[in-house]
């Protein structure tokens, strides 16, 4: 979840001046990544979903990769000369 957050908000540092000492006690709390700007809420639904405080909820990779292939057939396609962000 958290490496599909960092690929669509280009790199962004997850939890910006929080030491690695904070973070569980923030996590345990219940505290959760923000969407990337111009996230796909579906996209961001997916990454949320691997942040579950329970384990055994969180989806594996084989759910993972069914679900971004199943996001990833919803896109439009494009013409050639359009641009377009996916993210």
């Amino acid at each position: 979840g958290v490496t599909m957050w960092e690929i669509v908000s280009r790199g962004k540092s997850p939890y910006p001046g929080v030491h690695n000492h904070e973070l569980l006690d923030l996590l345990s709390s219940g505290l959760r990544l923000k969407p990337p700007e111009d996230c796909d809420q579906k996209l961001y639904e997916v990454m949320y979903s691997c942040w579950s405080s329970d384990p055994n909820l969180r989806p594996n990779f084989r759910d993972l990769v069914g679900t971004l292939e199943h996001l990833l057939s919803e896109l439009p396609v494009l013409e050639a000369c359009q641009e377009a962000l996916y993210i």
